[in-house]
């Protein structure tokens, strides 16, 4: 019996050794194959990029944002065309190293490279607009996955058990699993570590470049407060009143749906006595002070709504903070996008004035950022030559005019992930009410295309209106059969549709 012990434990311990052996492999290949096709990358782009030693090159960093949503009209674009192509006589050359849905971590690293190849690169100033997607990478759908406790947990640390995840169990819907009281993405303490992270990487960028003399711009990340609504919001666990603030939210719903708004507030704020962090009464809140004219509350409260988010996929106002916080020495040059697209939207209040979505910019919004970041850099390495502002606001909204085509593919594009966004969230509706909006606007520019008719039929699905789903679904496949058939093919997509019936 001994020996048969003995022998399991050699076996658990072999096995523990070749997991731990496995690991290490696989975070060494991935590690350098990424290295590798890094390098490749940022050289391919400096090069096609025109960088040289004699131009003012510029290296962006960030995620989808930053990359751009809407063609032609992106941070670098806006800002070389704000900077008139030249910083001090030398041609700009914009270098955009931002890849969707990558946090900040992502990011350093292809910093490193830049600084590690700095005389290759030349790089002149680097530009971070990062932290939307901070808590991106631990979201999973909880209600239909194959791996739950120990392996669910492994994932959030495992290089190895990430990317097997990956392999065998595909993003699914998670529609059915959201509530009013919702769970939080995080506990207490992982939210605060990501926090962390997000802020000693931050810290480590400034330090790294300003030991290789590298100025910085670094700005803050807006995200669309007035119109979005929080993903999920969890009741405080030590708050036995569960029911009592129920029923209060209730009414203050019900006297906004009436427009008695002094009532809503009154109701919401006892809601808030009974817990403060409940994400949906500070947004429930703000609509009622906006409605009531009074916006810099309602600000306040849009802010607090997106604090306490328990799924962010907005950068938190406390991160933003930080921002603004950070070091302000020579080489680190401080821009507050936040302030100035507040300046330009709708009472103050950042919404769909300026956004497509939680944060995306539309047009207007990335000029807002552009001019601002244009201007700075201005200011910083060539005062007084641009005395008019940078740039000319109307001269950059005609500048970057869409085509139709254009136009369509970005509606087409917004439309499916506002829909995708509405199952994050207990009620859909707004996102999905959003969502017909912007493909009947797709509609209006292309009737005979099939992809409007596509994303009417996924929210129909999503509302479970299946009759009016199935007819918009006949009418695409009537102008595109195989385009329809591949798209249906997703698994999200499929989970949508077999949802519904």
């Amino acid at each position: 019996m001994a020996k048969l012990f003995t022998n399991i434990g050699l076996v658990v311990i072999a096995s523990v050794l070749t997991l731990f052996a496995l690991e290490g492999l696989t975070r060494a290949y991935l590690w350098g194959k990424d290295s590798f096709l890094l390098d490749r990358e940022i050289s391919a782009l400096a090069e096609a990029q025109g960088v040289s030693e004699a131009s003012f090159n510029i290296y962006y960093l960030g995620g989808s944002t930053v990359r751009g949503v809407i063609p032609k009209v992106t941070i670098p674009e806006i800002v070389e065309y704000g900077l008139g192509g030249k910083v001090g006589g030398s041609p700009v050359r914009s270098v955009n190293l931002a890849s969707d849905g990558k946090d900040l971590g992502y990011n350093l690293t292809r910093l490193k490279r830049i600084i590690k190849g700095k005389d290759e690169y030349h790089p002149s100033l680097v530009v971070i607009y990062s932290g939307h997607n901070e808590f991106l990478k631990y979201h999973r759908p909880s209600g239909k996955t194959m791996f739950t406790g120990a392996i669910g947990w492994l994932s959030e640390y495992s290089v190895l058990v990430e990317k097997l995840l990956a392999v065998f169990e595909p993003y699914r819907l998670e529609l059915a699993d959201r509530k009013f009281f919702d769970v939080p993405l995080l506990g207490p303490d992982a939210r605060e570590d990501v926090i962390r992270q997000y802020q000693q990487g931050l810290k480590e960028a400034v330090r790294e470049l300003r030991e290789n003399r590298i100025p910085l711009v670094i700005s803050t990340v807006a995200g669309n407060y007035a119109d979005w609504q929080p993903n999920r919001s969890t009741f405080c666990a030590d708050s036995p009143d569960r029911d009592e603030f129920a029923l209060l939210m209730r009414n203050g719903q019900v006297a906004t749906e009436q427009g008695r708004y002094s009532a809503a507030v009154s109701m919401y704020e006892q809601a808030l006595a009974l817990c403060d962090s409940f994400a949906e009464t500070h947004y429930r809140l703000a609509g009622s002070y906006a409605a009531q004219r009074e916006y810099d509350l309602a600000a306040q409260e849009y802010l607090k709504a997106t604090e306490y988010d328990a799924m962010p996929i907005r950068a938190l106002p406390s991160m933003n903070d930080f921002i603004r916080n950070l070091a302000r020495d020579e080489g680190v040059i401080h821009v507050d996008s936040i302030s100035e697209i507040r300046k330009r939207s709708e009472k103050g209040l950042i919404g769909f004035d300026l956004m497509v979505d939680a944060h995306h910019p539309n047009k207007l919004g990335y000029i807002v950022i552009g001019q601002a970041i244009a201007r700075a850099i201005g200011d910083a390495f060539d005062p007084g030559s641009y005395p008019a502002g940078v740039p000319d606001w109307q001269g950059a909204v005609d500048k970057f005019n869409l085509t139709r085509e254009e136009r369509f593919d970005v509606l087409i594009w917004n439309g499916r992930w506002l829909t995708r966004m509405a199952t994050w969230r207990y009620d859909t509706t707004e996102r999905l009410e959003r969502a017909e909006r912007v493909f009947a606007e797709a509609m209006d520019l292309y009737p005979d295309r099939h992809e409007p008719y596509l994303g009417l039929a996924m929210v129909g699905f999503l509302k479970k209106n299946v009759a009016t789903a199935q007819g918009h679904l006949e009418k695409a496949r009537e102008i595109n059969s195989d385009a329809v058939a591949a798209y249906l093919e997703q698994p999200w997509v499929s989970d949508v549709v077999q949802s519904a019936r």
